[in-house]
């Protein structure tokens, strides 16, 4: 307990506590290009919770389908996780809704409007010509294999 890894619950029944599913980071990158040397790993313990969530009360999930942001690495069957807010900044990659739809692309303006940009040649910019809702910012993907 006093190391984090244990925490009390309800009627003072231990749980999990905010360390019961670190597992260790490596200090040693892996090269996606020439080999690197294999040495030691030490290093650090990490959370993934804690990597992908900042503000645990406003973050949500959702499963991206399509390959609309695949030059950004954004691919069909990634999770996006995203912080449920209205507002967001130009460059944000956001998940907006357009005629009840959800999409998720890079918040843009031009000429004094905001647009969609996608990050895919064969697709257009959305220029939203009603109202369209900024339903989340993305602050990380992930996928599985």
């Amino acid at each position: 307990k006093s190391h984090g890894f244990l925490d009390a619950g309800p009627d003072n029944k231990l749980i999990p506590g905010k360390r019961f599913f670190e597992i260790p980071f490596s200090n040693t990158s892996v090269q996606a290009g020439p080999f690197t040397s294999s040495y030691g790993q030490g290093g650090e313990f990490a959370s993934i919770q804690e990597v992908l969530v900042k503000k645990p009360s406003i973050t949500k999930t959702m499963p991206v389908r399509g390959n609309s942001m695949k030059d950004l690495g954004i691919l069909d069957g990634d999770t996006a996780v995203y912080e449920k807010r209205p507002l967001a900044n130009v460059r944000d990659i956001v998940i907006a809704i357009i005629n009840n739809d959800f999409t998720i692309k890079e918040l843009g303006k031009e000429n004094n409007q905001f647009i969609l940009i996608p990050h895919n040649k064969d697709f257009e910019i959305i220029r939203p010509k009603e109202h369209f809702e900024i339903y989340g910012v993305v602050t990380a993907t992930y996928r599985t294999y």
